[in-house]
């Protein structure tokens, strides 16, 4: 969003996603993934299997990571929206707050907020509300109200005329059809409405993710805004009677001229191509693929990010995801190209490696020849790749390691073992 909010913002009504293989010799249950001698109770809260102790994960899948929970007493009990409490006390995100008798998470319909109540005071992220009478409610994610004042994160808001009311994507309004981005006011919500790529529009103004970018009056620069949708995704470009609009900014190239995104950050205007908002050198025609930042134009000229990457690309495939993209001798590896005279017939695997006839690279870079014939593979356990006696295990930012040749890999009840019976855990014998 480009907003320097956006860190303070995150919703925390979210459970610890933990992925099926260790990290950092972690030892994971099979299947759901959790550490064995740990048993979650929702929200990142887990308890040992002894069920005296109690952890808070902090977004990490390392048990020694983890925030022991002090003070707990009793069964501690996910409440949702990352509080929890035992008999006699409660906790957000991992950290101890006070509370008097019960705590009750509140809702914003059917989703669990940040807000909660107990028996005579609110709070927001655990942390009690200032200027908070009777009972609160919740009217977004964000925003709440109780009998007299309107909130927005918890703390009391200015400017407010009677309720506050959410009209979505951080916008709000009162009684007085004031119009606040954030619990900023910013202008007047009559006839407010929200479009796509982060704009929005009311009677007077037009509005970028909050901020003020023209007049939508009946000859103003952003009169009847319309916004673009590239493969039916909301673009950040935008067009008024007057002005043509990229992330808010006037573009000034494309005035009285067609406008047409292409994705991937690309967009035609008249006869010229620009990459957020940069020209480029691409003429006549420009192919995008996906949101890479790779583009071929009609002269087979290819590009990386608006730059010129390449000529003669005859072929050049590359998909959302992919690291390694091209065609033929050209190749790159996450825009980094390749050595055009190792990678003619390349064949990206998974974990960083790829293959030829000739060569095995990780990570964009050769480092091994290849000593036999024999079909390149991965395993489905993470990092292991190879052919018929000669493998290889890669980690991310490391040297690969090169097991002995004539040895074969294969997992087996969800361990990895070589032809010998040994068994391997992140490339190491065990």
């Amino acid at each position: 969003m480009g907003q320097t909010l956006s860190t303070t913002l995150t919703v925390y009504i979210s459970l610890v996603v933990l992925v099926a293989s260790g990290a950092n010799g972690v030892s994971l249950r099979k299947n759901n993934g959790i550490p064995k001698g740990y048993k979650s109770l929702g929200s990142g809260y887990f308890v040992s299997e002894s069920g005296f102790d109690y952890f808070f994960a902090n977004g990490s899948r390392d048990p020694s990571k983890w925030n022991k929970l002090k003070g707990v007493s009793g069964d501690l009990n996910d409440l949702k929206a990352g509080y929890a409490c035992s008999t006699f006390s409660c906790y957000f995100r991992g950290t101890k707050f006070s509370v008097a008798g019960d705590l009750k998470v509140l809702k914003y319909g059917i989703t669990p907020t940040r807000y909660a109540s107990d028996a005579f005071n609110a709070y927001y992220d655990g942390v009690k509300i200032r200027g908070a009478a009777g009972e609160m409610e919740p009217v977004s994610l964000y925003y709440g109200k109780d009998a007299f004042n309107s909130f927005f994160q918890g703390v009391k808001m200015k400017g407010v005329f009677g309720d506050v009311k959410s009209l979505g994507s951080g916008y709000a309004t009162d009684d007085m059809s004031n119009l606040f981005y954030w619990a900023n006011k910013i202008g007047n919500a009559v006839n407010f409405k929200r479009l796509d790529g982060g704009y929005a529009v009311s009677s007077n103004d037009c509005y970028y993710l909050g901020k003020k970018i023209g007049s939508a009056s009946p000859g103003g620069g952003c009169a009847n805004l319309k916004t673009f949708k590239v493969d039916g995704k909301s673009s950040s470009w935008a067009k008024g009677d007057g002005k043509i609009y990229h992330k808010g900014k006037e573009f000034s190239h494309a005035m009285g001229k067609d406008v047409s995104p292409l994705g991937g950050g690309y967009v035609k205007v008249g006869h010229k191509f620009f990459y957020k908002g940069a020209e480029t050198a691409a003429h006549i025609s420009l192919k995008v693929f996906g949101n890479t930042g790779y583009a071929v134009d009609a002269a087979t000229k290819l590009y990386y990010n608006g730059e010129w990457a390449a000529d003669g690309v005859v072929g050049f495939n590359c998909e959302d995801g992919d690291v390694y993209c091209g065609a033929g001798h050209i190749w790159f590896y996450k825009g980094m190209k390749m050595d055009q005279h190792q990678v003619m017939g390349l064949k990206p695997y998974d974990y960083g490696f790829a293959a030829n006839r000739f060569y095995v690279f990780f990570e964009g870079e050769m480092f091994t020849p290849r000593f036999s014939g024999g079909q390149f593979s991965c395993l489905s356990e993470p990092g292991y790749c190879g052919y018929q006696g000669n493998w290889y295990y890669g980690a991310p930012g490391k040297k690969p390691i090169q097991f002995k040749q004539w040895v074969d890999f294969s997992v087996k009840d969800g361990k990895v073992v070589d032809s010998q019976g040994n068994q391997y855990v992140h490339g190491k014998k065990v």
